[in-house]
């Protein structure tokens, strides 16, 4: 079975080399750059010849670019803040040659935050379908928090992909504010609408939920400043979907 590799990029020099030094197991990785100004359509050509552009559509429809482009049977979807390990690389070509009659397989992921390995909180073992067969699955095109619908059943690896998903606090807000937009923005598309108490209820359920519900407090400090992480997020989100809805 031909395996492709997928990653969608933008701006992506700092990691980009470190995510496809880990892919050049697989018979084809595919990369799909959406305007970088850092040179990292450079770097990746010097791990593979298929580095194209297409201008940003949303992480769903990009993505799904990007799988139309890949030649192989199966699929696997990779951010470029993921490296996978050797360990993972075994398991999954253990697990085609194997042919377990799925469809797809989820992947465990093990999250950082400033370097350091988040283990509860909802943080861990976090499992994403990352790897199925191309004829079976398919993004749900969503502007942010995309997913892959699949026809059949789905396994699950034991393995995890290493996630260095933030840098720390100061890249954690840069980035919420942008994914805040696409979630009020998706939240308008679908009909959700914003009360008054929404964005403070919601918020104090997100802060409970990690730092209680999915045991964050186990994490120490660090747990009980990422749960308030997620209910400033979730309030954002709320406060933009607001703000869209009297424009």
């Amino acid at each position: 079975m031909k395996l492709s590799a997928t990653v969608i990029v933008f701006n992506e020099a700092k990691r980009i080399q470190t995510c496809l030094a880990g892919l050049t197991w697989c018979d084809e990785i595919v990369v799909l750059d959406s305007g970088s100004t850092d040179g990292t359509p450079d770097l990746a050509r010097e791990f593979t010849e298929h580095v194209h552009q297409a201008p940003w559509q949303g992480f769903g429809a990009q993505k799904n670019q990007a799988l139309d482009l890949a030649q192989g049977e199966w699929v696997f979807s990779v951010d470029a803040d993921e490296v996978v390990t050797p360990a993972l690389a075994g398991e999954i070509k253990a697990a085609l040659q194997r042919d377990d009659g799925v469809s797809g397989y989820e992947i465990p992921r093990r999250n950082y935050f400033g370097g350091v390995w988040v283990r509860h909180g909802g943080w861990y073992p976090d499992r994403q379908l990352k790897l199925w067969q191309k004829d079976r699955g398919r993004f749900v095109e969503r502007l942010v928090h995309e997913r892959v619908a699949v026809d059949g059943p789905v396994g699950r690896l034991k393995t995890p992909l290493e996630h260095y998903t933030y840098d720390g606090v100061e890249d954690y807000l840069a980035r919420m504010e942008r994914y805040a937009e696409l979630s009020a923005q998706e939240y308008l598309r679908v009909g959700r609408r914003a009360g008054r108490l929404t964005g403070p209820l919601h918020s104090l359920a997100a802060v409970l939920d990690a730092y209680i519900r999915r045991r964050g407090f186990l994490d120490g400090g660090l747990g009980w400043r990422l749960a308030l992480l997620a209910g400033r997020y979730t309030r954002l989100k709320y406060r933009k979907l607001k703000a869209l809805e009297n424009a």
